[in-house]
């Protein structure tokens, strides 16, 4: 018995990986072939929130324990890409760049997929009284991105066109 929450389905529509918690508490990422009914555990995964898969369906990325983690679908142990105290959100390009949500507040960061220096990608704008950028999506191009934006004027709220090679987002 066990309760589903977060899910993605993998770019190449095969796979599902889900966070679910089990009867006992324990919450962790599942994987599940969508050919088949049963779904497996992915070990070293517990606390896991919001997956997003890398491009080619090989790895799935998460976050858990104040970080953002990566793992490969086919199972291993995951290793930690970036900090990420209370992830709110990922995309990963084909070009290997990981755009995520670290924390509940402020803006959306750029990390390669294996690890190394985050940069701030968006910051919040005082002006438009925003609060927060979360839930990134790139584009097929790889290049542009779309997020959300909170704020405290209903108006400035919604979703922000952006991209890799800055400029000012678009709503």
């Amino acid at each position: 018995n066990v309760s589903i929450r977060e899910a993605a389905v993998s770019p190449d529509g095969r796979r599902l990986a889900f966070v679910a918690r089990s009867a006992s508490g324990r919450t962790q990422l599942w994987l599940r072939d969508l050919a088949s009914l049963p779904a497996q555990p992915l070990d070293g995964t517990d606390g896991a929130a919001f997956p997003f898969w890398s491009p080619d369906s090989r790895s799935i990325a998460f976050f858990a324990n104040r970080s953002l983690k990566s793992i490969e679908a086919a199972g291993g142990p995951p290793r930690i890409v970036a900090d990420a105290p209370e992830g709110r959100g990922g995309t990963w390009s084909k070009d290997g760049v990981i755009l995520f949500a670290p924390n509940i507040g402020g803006g959306i960061h750029r990390v390669s997929a294996s690890g190394g220096e985050v940069v701030a990608q968006t910051r919040t704008n005082p002006a438009r009284h925003e609060s927060a950028h979360r839930w990134p999506a790139f584009l097929p191009d790889g290049r542009h991105f779309l997020y959300t934006a909170r704020s405290n004027d209903k108006e400035n709220s919604g979703i922000y066109l952006a991209s890799l090679d800055s400029g000012k987002p678009t709503r």
